[in-house]
């Protein structure tokens, strides 16, 4: 190795110290998170068979719709659940079958 490329290596650390990274929006200024999308061509039965399928699952009350998504396979439904409002994923049929029912959140909590 020669000298010129020894001092290279040496030196590049002094000149990587001098490079900051900033953010053009300040935390506290940050875009609010865009707002849940709520598919009203989701069919009220797939809608009415995941709360039902959500709330024999986890005994809890009250049940709410926060997030529809439709499509031809599956619709995807979130359901909020309880008082603390942990999500639940619902995969259901146009026609109301359940597919599968998930906790989007800490199971251990519930």
């Amino acid at each position: 190795m020669n000298y010129s490329m020894f001092a290279s290596i040496l030196a590049l650390p002094l000149l990587l110290s001098g490079c900051e990274t900033q953010t053009s929006v300040p935390p506290s200024v940050a875009t609010p998170a865009a707002p849940p999308l709520m598919d009203e061509s989701v069919p009220q039965v797939a809608r009415a068979a995941c709360l039902r399928e959500v709330g024999r699952v986890t005994n809890a009350v009250p049940l709410t719709i926060t997030a529809m998504v439709d499509s031809q396979a599956n619709s995807q439904i979130t359901v909020a659940v309880g008082p603390q409002r942990a999500h639940w994923l619902c995969l259901v049929s146009r026609t109301g079958i359940v597919q599968n029912v998930m906790s989007q959140t800490d199971e251990g909590r519930l």
